[in-house]
């Protein structure tokens, strides 16, 4: 019951509390201010040509990487009695299998 007594009040002293009343000439005050002072650089956009070279740049790792991935494993081959276990099927054995 305190709880909810306390949330009340900070309920009641919100609904108390008036905006702040703003300027609306700041904003352009401050860039004019800015504009003044010699030497601040405006951040500029970065070049086009960067902009295509990074998009080639992630487009060539995205394709190796496909590359990569389909490429089949070379195969080792498989002398004596690991040919004799392939042939017969015993080298996909698993301890848990119910398949005889």
């Amino acid at each position: 019951m305190n709880k909810e007594k306390w949330i009340e009040e900070i309920l009641q002293v919100t609904r108390q509390v008036k905006q702040a009343e703003v300027n609306p000439y700041l904003a352009t005050r401050v860039a004019a201010a800015l504009e003044k002072q010699p030497g601040t650089a405006v951040a500029g956009r970065l070049p086009m040509k960067w902009v295509y070279l990074s998009a080639a740049a992630m487009i060539l790792l995205v394709a190796l990487n496909v590359m990569a991935w389909s490429r089949p494993l070379p195969q080792k081959q498989s002398t004596g009695i690991q040919s004799v276990m392939q042939e017969y099927g015993w080298s996909n054995n698993s301890v848990y299998s119910a398949n005889f």
